[in-house]
């Protein structure tokens, strides 16, 4: 049977999932607004503007609503979701990671209190890691959702996290960015690019302990 907890962290989970693919639909119109302009058509780039500033609007209302939420339950909000919330702080200069018994340990210092941390199996870190590496060199960039939708599945059936697969995505995607494999775009918070070359991001990740 579910606790509270287990709740509150699923709806904050279908928050997220939302706001994500709210933003991943933004990108894709902004991409949409520049073919436009190159076919120089400006009464349809007007149109898709339009739509893009009502959806800027909607992703507040969403992001005002997991306030609402959490406000309603006491202003408590999880650790992992935390994590995801400092993502933009660069949170990767207090991130510590290291390996053993098969297992990644990711901790993270928090600005006030006690660090947290995400463990999960070796084998899904590297996974992730190589998902990363294979959209960064084809797509010139990813995002955590790409690789959330490619290994969703994986993560849920190997590690302990069934009810938010995210959170290893996450933290994996800060140990990239410490180790400065990835960087996340000055364009698109949403965005990461590669930071080194393809050979060394495969190297480094050969690397990790078996």
């Amino acid at each position: 049977m579910e606790s509270n907890a287990d709740f509150l962290n699923d709806v904050i989970d279908g928050l997220d999932y939302l706001l994500s693919t709210v933003m991943e639909f933004e990108d894709s119109l902004m991409d949409s607004v520049a073919q436009l302009a190159k076919e120089r058509k400006p009464h349809l780039i007007t149109k898709q503007l339009i739509i893009a500033e009502k959806i800027k609007d909607f992703s507040v209302k969403v992001e005002q609503l997991k306030t609402e939420w959490l406000n309603i339950n006491g202003g408590e909000q999880l650790i992992d979701y935390k994590t995801i919330e400092d993502e933009k702080k660069g949170v990767h200069e207090r991130t510590e990671w290291w390996t053993a018994d098969e297992s990644v340990k990711i901790e993270t210092k928090r600005l006030e209190g006690s660090p947290y941390s995400n463990v999960f199996p070796l084998a899904v870190f590297k996974e992730i890691a190589t998902a990363a590496s294979d959209f960064v060199f084809k797509k010139k960039f990813v995002k955590t959702s790409d690789v959330l939708h490619l290994l969703q599945n994986e993560i849920i059936s190997h590690s302990d996290y069934k009810k938010t697969p995210r959170i290893p995505v996450y933290a994996t995607f800060k140990v990239l960015v410490k180790e400065k494999l990835l960087k996340v775009d000055d364009t698109n918070s949403h965005k990461y690019i590669a930071n080194c070359s393809k050979e060394q991001f495969i190297k480094w990740i050969e690397n990790l302990s078996n």
